[in-house]
């Protein structure tokens, strides 16, 4: 099967991905790029040709659309602590960095949820949630991220009595490919539309 044929970051490109996420979110330096190159496994590094950190779901979706549109790989990054090589930006393109969308949206204590940015670490999530008696029950061992821990369905030493990630999850905010903002699932554990987590 042969590689896909992708188009080049170019300056206006990089321009364009200031406008969306701002100046200060967006980097072509050496040292930005080298930091998000590898993860913790053992396949090779890829440089990616810039990194965004966006802060919020609509800058997701636009530099998902403007990615589309002119033909970009685009990478996520969580914190890098992955060992299958999925956070590796082999392509180069966008590595889109998580990062700064760190935040706890709401908890819910009553109802045992709580909403959260995908790039927020499950330890730092479980040390605010303990003040209100709650925790995330998955626990792949490093400080991964909410996001990433989804994208892999994370497990851990307590899976076998909470289930994986995907068994944790009920609702999900999701931006497509060609930037729409979609969410799927219910705070409610049975529904009757939607898609079924």
């Amino acid at each position: 099967m042969p590689a896909p044929s992708f188009s080049p970051v170019t300056p206006e490109i990089i321009e364009q991905l200031k406008a969306i996420a701002g100046t200060e979110a967006v980097s072509a330096a050496q040292a930005d790029r080298d930091l998000h190159a590898r993860d913790q496994s053992q396949h090779a590094a890829h440089l990616p040709e810039v990194v965004v950190w966006p802060s919020t779901a609509q800058q997701v979706a636009d530099i998902l659309r403007l990615a589309n549109a002119r033909r970009l790989p685009v990478t996520p990054w969580g914190v890098g602590t992955g060992l299958e090589g999925n956070a590796i930006p082999v392509y180069g393109g966008i590595l889109v960095s998580f990062e700064r969308m760190n935040q706890i949206v709401a908890v819910h204590a009553d109802d045992f949820q709580v909403t959260v940015q995908p790039g927020i670490g499950h330890k730092d999530l479980n040390a605010q949630l303990a003040r209100y008696g709650l925790f995330f029950p998955p626990d792949p061992g490093a400080n991964a991220t909410v996001g990433g821990m989804l994208a892999n369905n994370a497990a851990g030493i307590r899976t076998v009595k909470y289930g994986a990630s995907k068994d944790n999850v009920l609702k999900m905010q999701v931006a497509l490919a060609d930037g729409r903002l979609i969410t799927v699932g219910s705070r409610s554990v049975k529904q009757a539309s939607g898609y079924d987590l």
